[in-house]
C-alpha cells in the first residue's frame, strides 16, 4: 500500500521532468540564407532528414545525438555548408533526481535528451564578381559578420563548458590566452 502511495505521488513529478514528454522528440529548425531563395538539403549520417525548397523556411527534425549537415545552393552562388550540432537537454537531469535512470534511458533512446539550435544561417558567396574591387568590397563587408559569428560561437562553447562543469563534466579550454 505504501509503495502505491509513493508511486502515485512521485509519478507525476517524474513524468513532468521527462524531456521526451515535455520537450518531445522532434524540433523545428529555421534555415535562413543570404541571399534568400536557396534550396537546402539536411542530412544526418548520410541520410536525408529534410529538404527546403526556398529559404527562409522551417523544417522539423527528429532529435538525435548526431549532427545534421545543411547544404544550400542557389544559381549564381557557391554552395554553402554548415552543421547543426546537438546540445544536451538539461531537463534530462530531472529524471535522475526524480525518476531514476529509466527516464534518462527513454530520453536517450528517443533523442529527446538532445536539442539542436533553433536556427541556422548560411551565407552563399557569388560565384563571380564584375570586378576585383567589387570582390574585395564584398569580402571586406563580410569580415565583421564572421568575427561576430566567431565570438558568438566562443561564448556558446564557454556556456556549454560551464554547464558541463557544473554537472560533473568538463571541457578543455581552447580559448586564446592573453
Amino acid at each position: 500500500m505504501k509503495l502505491r502511495l509513493i508511486v502515485a505521488v512521485l509519478a507525476p513529478l517524474w513524468l513532468a521532468n521527462c524531456a521526451t514528454i515535455v520537450e518531445g522528440t522532434d524540433q523545428a529548425i529555421q534555415v535562413v540564407t543570404v541571399p534568400s531563395g536557396a534550396s537546402c538539403a539536411l542530412n544526418r549520417e548520410g541520410a536525408s532528414v529534410g529538404v527546403i525548397d526556398r529559404t527562409p523556411a522551417s523544417v522539423t527534425l527528429s532529435k538525435s545525438k548526431n549532427s545534421v549537415e545543411v547544404v544550400c545552393n542557389k544559381p549564381g552562388y557557391r554552395e554553402a555548408r554548415n552543421h547543426l550540432y546537438p546540445g544536451f537537454q538539461g531537463m534530462t537531469f530531472g529524471n535522475v533526481i526524480l525518476g531514476g535512470f529509466v527516464g534518462v534511458a527513454i530520453d536517450a533512446g528517443s533523442g529527446a535528451m538532445h536539442k539542436y539550435p533553433p536556427a541556422i544561417n548560411l551565407v552563399l558567396s557569388p560565384k563571380r564578381f564584375q570586378a576585383p574591387k567589387k570582390q574585395d568590397a564584398y569580402f571586406d563587408n563580410r569580415i565583421p559578420s564572421v568575427r561576430n559569428d566567431t565570438e558568438e560561437g566562443n561564448r556558446a562553447i564557454v556556456r556549454e563548458c560551464s554547464i558541463a562543469e557544473g554537472q560533473g563534466g568538463g571541457c578543455v579550454s581552447m580559448q586564446k590566452q592573453g
